[in-house]
């Protein structure tokens, strides 16, 4: 079973409302964060057949003790047990082509069908596939992109079967077939930004109540320092971050009155996480990305111009941005 990936919304909306860690979907693949389960692991062909006998080898395979091979087009079989498949979004598998010129050129390359019934087509479920290249292919199947009979029971499926397409005779093999369910996001507020207690900056600080892209106020800072830097920061009990090390994302909802006023460059819009010692995560040359008004900055962790922080107890955060003339504001 691969680790869950886990994701941190940070919603500091400069001038802003609310601050929050959260689980949430990325784009793309990265669209939605999930679980992923082995349904099988391919490890014993006990219970299989196919044209060919397959084979178990044990050395070579993408994941768990070992993976199927055979010379023939089809490979097909019982799970272990009853799966659910009904609160899947996705299946993933790992097949092996000896040599993908082999196989057909145009129309699918591959079919994988599940079923609760063995060889009764009226209750599966089925994709196809074609692009495989030779070697290991990590292929995904859709659940919105099945064929599904009005008879399918995706909560009792029991069977799956497995077929190439081929001019020629190649080394076929299967490796761990998984399922991908949705998490849902959780969400653990941080700050709420409606008062102006535990937070600091340039000047004298201002509560507004009237246009916060979130909850009833937002904190402004319209004062700079003798160099025209505009800085709002703020504390909150530690909070630990080590589980989002690798896949965080911190969101940021910044505004800005004049953003043809903001200075550009390394450290200019910088964004700083602070533990309780000296550390800190930091982001910068984000000026670049700010127009005028309410702008949503969302940044990974892994891609921090610099961290040092002790994850596990990550308690302030610190905004600032230089401007070449005074009059600007910002907000969160």
């Amino acid at each position: 079973m691969k680790s869950l990936k886990r994701f941190l919304g940070l919603a500091l909306m400069m001038l802003m409302a609310a601050v929050c860690f959260a689980a949430v979907g990325s784009a793309a693949a990265t669209a939605a964060t999930y679980k992923e389960t082995v349904v099988f692991s391919f490890d014993s062909t006990s219970g299989w057949w196919g044209d060919v006998t397959p084979t178990l080898i044990t050395t070579g395979q993408k994941e768990g003790t070992g993976y199927f091979s055979t010379s023939g087009k089809i490979m097909c079989g019982n799970l272990a047990g009853t799966i659910d498949l009904s609160d899947a979004q996705a299946l993933k598998l790992w097949v092996y082509i000896s040599d993908a010129s082999k196989l057909v050129q145009t129309g699918p390359q591959l079919f994988l069908d599940v079923t609760h019934k063995q060889n009764e087509p009226i209750h599966s479920t089925f994709w196809t596939k074609s692009g495989l290249v030779t070697g290991w292919n990590e292929l995904i199947f859709h659940m919105s992109e099945s064929a599904s009979t009005t008879e399918t029971k995706l909560s009792e499926i029991k069977f799956i079967h497995v077929r190439i397409d081929t001019t020629a005779a190649v080394t076929f093999g299967l490796d761990s077939l998984r399922k991908l369910v949705p998490i849902q996001p959780t969400v653990t507020q941080l700050d709420t930004f409606e008062t102006l207690t535990n937070h600091w900056g340039t000047g004298t600080l201002q509560l507004v109540s009237t246009g916060a892209p979130q909850g009833t106020s937002y904190v402004k800072v319209v004062t700079p320092d003798a160099n025209n830097a505009y800085v709002i920061a703020g504390s909150w009990t530690a909070v630990d971050l080590r589980n989002y090390a690798a896949d965080g994302i911190v969101k940021i909802k910044v505004y800005v009155d004049n953003a043809a006023n903001l200075l550009t460059g390394a450290n200019q819009g910088v964004l700083e996480l602070k533990d309780n010692a000296s550390g800190m995560i930091v982001w910068n040359n984000l000026s670049t990305q700010l127009v005028t008004g309410w702008n949503q900055l969302t940044l990974k962790i892994s891609q921090a111009a610099s961290n040092n922080a002790n994850l596990a107890s990550i308690a302030s955060f610190r905004f600032f941005q230089y401007t070449n003339a005074s009059g600007t504001f910002f907000g969160l």
